[in-house]
């Protein structure tokens, strides 16, 4: 739980202390002081999961998500001094800091330079109300910071949309092969992560209905907070268009991996998403993925060609994926990257620079 007792999205208590103060950021040599990474949220969020990853070995505190701005005040009294770790480090999405994001952040990092990662940058197709108070947190979150960094060029571009920016992107870290892909023999094909509304659940089911043979939607993955009672759902409405469907529920890392190696063909199939973590996933369980065609999914492809298959008919990917499943298995001689150590070497860089004493933000 938090500094305050705020219950993390899993209800289990989150550490609330100090990390192992290994390597630096910005050393002796250039004269900056340490970075210190704050890590908010439960390990089973998956931009709490990019921040421990990558946080690693460097100077952190881990607290649960916050609730409101009383929950960042008591977080930013377990904080070393500020004279001790005048600079901060934040991966963030809106949900990881309460009520009164902005707020809450400034009551965080009071007194000190602040940095963040944001994910999960605002998109119309979330819907319009909730797309315009997300949007108005975010342009602000922007400029409360002093470095703003995102995950891909689709983010970036959506941040300036909205009115804010970021000064670098940093793409997330893929680990690739962590598993031997083994698609069964079984029709069955996966969508990976939360389950929430918009995700692309639905509207594959209504394509699975007209391959014209059994198959099964197999969601690799629990509900959503707040949107309980979605599985059920999905179960009827599959049910009711005569293809089958199975929610794994929560998974831990390993058993995740080993069942996305398992299903037959492996889908994205959310067109609006802007940076995903489920794509590097696919890849960690040796899969090569169908991408419903989108910004993100284009962006990806021309980093690592080969890496996935980008479909702008996603019915037709689907149906061939069906009959050759082994298509769906990532090819040996892929690359396919940056790695954790490389994805945390980056982000190191990022902050160092903008830690040295002559550093300024980026025009």
């Amino acid at each position: 739980m938090s500094a305050s007792g705020a219950p993390t999205p899993s209800g289990d208590p989150t550490p609330v202390a100090p990390g192992r103060a290994g390597q630096t950021l910005g050393g002796s040599d250039s004269g900056a002081p340490p970075v210190h990474h704050v890590v908010l949220g439960d390990g089973a969020h998956g931009v709490t999961g990019v921040a421990l990853a990558l946080s690693a070995g460097r100077p952190r505190t881990r607290v649960a998500a916050l609730r409101d701005v009383d929950d960042a005040r008591a977080a930013r009294a377990l904080l070393p001094a500020p004279d001790a770790a005048p600079l901060l480090h934040l991966h963030l999405t809106d949900n990881l800091l309460g009520a009164d994001p902005v707020d809450a952040l400034r009551e965080l990092a009071a007194g000190r330079r602040v940095a963040i990662t944001l994910h999960d940058v605002p998109q119309a197709a979330e819907g319009e109300a909730r797309f315009r108070r997300r949007s108005a947190v975010y342009v602000e979150l922007c400029a409360a910071a002093d470095l703003v960094v995102v995950s891909s060029a689709h983010e970036r571009g959506g941040l300036r949309a909205l009115g804010g920016d970021a000064d670098h992107v940093l793409p997330l870290a893929i680990d690739a092969r962590q598993v031997a892909a083994a698609p069964g023999p079984e029709p069955t094909v996966g969508v990976l992560g939360w389950l929430y509304p918009g995700k692309g659940h639905a509207e594959l089911a209504e394509l699975l209905a007209g391959v014209g043979r059994p198959t099964t939607l197999v969601a690799l993955g629990a509900v959503s907070a707040g949107h309980e009672g979605l599985d059920a759902e999905l179960a009827a409405r599959c049910a009711a268009l005569g293809v089958g469907f199975r929610c794994t529920g929560y998974l831990d890392d390993m058993t995740l991996l080993q069942e996305a190696a398992r299903v037959a063909v492996p889908v994205l199939p959310h067109r609006h998403v802007s940076a995903s973590a489920s794509l590097g996933t696919w890849m960690a369980a040796g899969r090569r993925p169908i991408a419903a065609a989108g910004a993100y999914a284009r962006e990806t492809a021309e980093r690592l060609p080969a890496a996935l298959v980008v479909a702008d008919d996603l019915a037709a990917a689907v149906t061939a994926a069906l009959d050759d499943p082994a298509s769906t298995v990532l090819p040996a001689d892929v690359a396919v990257g940056p790695t954790t150590a490389e994805a945390a070497a980056a982000q190191d860089a990022v902050l160092a620079a903008w830690a040295a004493p002559s550093a300024g933000r980026a025009a």
